[in-house]
């Protein structure tokens, strides 16, 4: 009896502990679980979540118990915080939630930013991304989580940028990451009218106008610093005028000039451009926001380097930029592209049969300029020699006349030429091309091989082209003459008839 009493006593022990393991694993597995759904994923982007605090449950958002959390250092983030306003007294994670309950989105900001110092592994959430509905990090218990960027996620030099800091009490949530990047547009200002875009003519030895403008990020004030660089690479037609930089911050419509903040690089730069302005720490610009927009005006001169026709003269500029709110990391835009071109009139000078190269001529090219008075302005002047052909380079769209200073011995000086040069090249896109070139005549018809002399040579898609024509010249008019031997015979009779008078002169006299 005794015997079945004590297998009895061992049986209701057993059944005893196994019920406590029973109700033990219930209680683990009746623990609940929550997720953090990102609901703007940016591509490429991985984020993480850290548990700053921890606590019994979660209910309305609010945390209760709250504890230190599993993936912070709790001593050295504590330790941190005692140096910051309000923080001064904390010892306990609920004395430091109840301190930053009180500091509002900016309080949080920087409290983010102080516990990301201290961050220990990520959360064992998993992760997954199940179509539309975002990037979930799932698997969580309760708690007051920092989600973030993984580090070394956003490739350096791209154009992209890490997002803010996230804070959020965990309870299933969804939460939109706050990422921003600048963007730069190049002009060039097409002097006939003064607009500004993608492709502008231009004389050789004319000082072209340039601009490029620059935004910022939504989330400016997130960061400490903001680095800022224009970098601006020309070709070898165009040379770069140092002193004509002039900086603006355009609010609205509200251009502010900046004369301080910022420095005009030309010297040992890295990357192959022609110059930089640099911002160090561009939030020390006064009248900075996150919507102003960073102006940089210059011109440069279209120098005899410069491609004739065909492609043209490009000059691009792209921007490097701060891209971590809560770090280092430089990325960068993709680069701008404008276009210069310039064209050239080629002169034969040739006999009347169109064959023959005809030496002695000079000439004269006028361009007409309009301003308070239309005149004429040389643009290039050759004198006679032993020059059949003659060059004009570097010409842009306008009206002109060729001159014939002197003519070949012998021939006729032709009537001056009268001519209007039109181009057309895209003045909207990422790579400006020349499209077509048109002679005209002063009264709008269009000159062509068929109705004159003019010819024009372009291929837009190579390095060269140009105008030419062929100057013709005639002899001089052999005319009739009167005299000849009449003339002899009349000098002769003239002379007796003198001779006559003179005698009968004489003879009066003696009588």
């Amino acid at each position: 009896m005794k015997k079945m009493k004590r297998i009895l006593g061992v049986l209701i022990s057993a059944i005893m502990i196994l019920s406590g393991i029973t109700a033990v694993s219930a209680a683990e597995e009746s623990t609940p679980t929550y997720s953090i759904t990102i609901t703007n994923k940016t591509e490429g982007h991985t984020y993480e979540a850290y548990q700053i605090f921890k606590g019994r449950d979660v209910k309305d958002q609010i945390l209760t118990d709250i504890q230190w959390g599993e993936n912070v250092s709790s001593e050295a983030l504590l330790t941190e915080l005692k140096s910051q306003t309000g923080f001064e007294n904390c010892t306990t994670a609920a004395e430091v939630a109840e301190v930053l309950s009180q500091k509002g989105d900016e309080g949080a900001k920087e409290f983010a930013k102080t516990a990301a110092n201290h961050l220990t592994e990520p959360a064992k959430g998993s992760a997954s991304e199940p179509g539309a509905s975002g990037y979930v990090i799932s698997n969580l218990p309760a708690g007051y989580y920092l989600v973030k960027d993984k580090n070394g996620s956003v490739p350096e030099g791209q154009h992209d940028a890490y997002t803010d800091f996230i804070l959020k009490v965990v309870g299933d949530v969804e939460v939109a990451p706050k990422s921003s990047v600048p963007t730069v547009e190049k002009k060039v200002q097409e002097n006939s009218n003064g607009t500004w875009q993608d492709g502008a003519d231009y004389n050789i030895k004319d000082n072209v106008p340039f601009k490029l403008t620059g935004t910022l990020p939504k989330n400016l004030t997130s960061y400490k610093t903001y680095k800022y660089t224009f970098h601006d690479k020309m070709s070898a037609g165009l040379i770069f005028n140092k002193d004509s930089v002039k900086v603006k911050v355009l609010n609205g419509t509200t251009e502010t000039p900046v004369t301080t903040g910022y420095t005009v690089k030309t010297e040992a730069l890295s990357d192959g451009c022609t110059f930089e302005v640099q911002f160090d720490n561009l939030l020390a610009v006064s009248g900075v926001t996150a919507d102003s927009k960073i102006i940089v005006e210059y011109t440069a001169t279209l120098n005899d380097n410069a491609v004739i026709a065909g492609i043209g003269n490009p000059n691009e500029v792209h921007l490097t930029f701060s891209n971590n709110p809560n770090g280092d990391g430089i990325g960068t835009t993709p680069k701008d592209k404008v276009t210069v071109f310039t064209f050239e009139l080629v002169v034969n000078k040739k006999d009347e049969d169109g064959t023959k190269p005809l030496q002695g001529a000079a000439f004269e090219l006028m361009k007409k300029v309009t301003g308070q008075t239309e005149e004429w302005k040389s643009v290039k002047k050759y004198t006679a020699g032993t020059d059949t052909t003659f060059k004009f380079t570097g010409l842009d769209s306008g009206e002109y006349k060729l001159v014939e200073v002197t003519a070949p011995a012998e021939y006729n000086k032709i009537e001056d030429i009268f001519f209007k040069v039109e181009a057309t090249y895209d003045t909207d896109s990422v790579n400006p091309q020349l499209k077509n070139i048109v002679i005209k005549d002063s009264q709008g018809t269009e000159i062509s091989g068929t109705n004159g002399s003019f010819k024009v040579e372009i291929n837009p898609t190579s390095e060269t082209g140009n105008i030419v024509t062929d100057v013709i010249n005639k002899k001089g008019t052999t005319l009739p003459e009167t005299g000849g031997m009449g003339t002899t015979i009349f000098y002769v009779l003239g002379g007796i008839l003198v001779l006559g008078a003179a005698i009968a002169f004489f003879i009066k006299k003696r009588a």
